[in-house]
This record gives structure tokens, sequence and C-alpha cells, in this order.
């Protein structure tokens, strides 16, 4: 199995739908697993987007939040799934 660990910078910079289309011709290409991964997102926001558009997992860096919205973020994200 392959894990492409994508940042938010990274995303930004290729572009999501650029950056969406090289992942799906990748993997209609492999034999094997890849899995997409968001690494450091930085808002609730861009981590919905990102399982949005197919990313396997997510990892949201919320340490620059107060408290109080970390949790609201985590309540919001229970119900998020990914399609993995």
């Amino acid at each position: 199995a392959v894990m492409l660990q994508i940042s938010k910078g990274a995303r930004q910079y290729a572009n999501p739908i650029y950056l969406k289309k090289l992942i799906e011709a990748a993997v209609s290409l492999s034999t094997i697993p890849i899995a997409v991964h968001l690494d450091h997102g930085d808002s609730f926001e861009l981590c919905k987007e990102c399982i949005d558009e197919g990313f396997t997992s997510v990892m949201i860096d919320a340490s620059h939040e107060p408290f109080e919205e970390k949790r609201r973020d985590l309540q919001k994200s229970r119900g998020l799934r990914t399609s993995a």
C-alpha cells in the first residue's frame, strides 16, 4: 500500500482540482491500494473539504485554537466519515 501525504500548502500550490485528477489517475493505474492523507490541516473546514474530495484520512492540527473552539470542532467532526 502507498500513502500520499498532502499538506495544506501542497494542496494550495497544486490546485485541489488538479491534485484530485492526478490522484484519480494514479489510483486507476495502480494495482496496489493508495491512501490519501491530509497532514496537519489547520481548520475543520479544510478537513471537511478534503473528506468531501475523497481523502481517505485527515489530521487536524488545532494547536493554535482556543480550547472551546477545539471542542466545538470535535463535536462537528463526529458525523464525518471518509470513504475508506
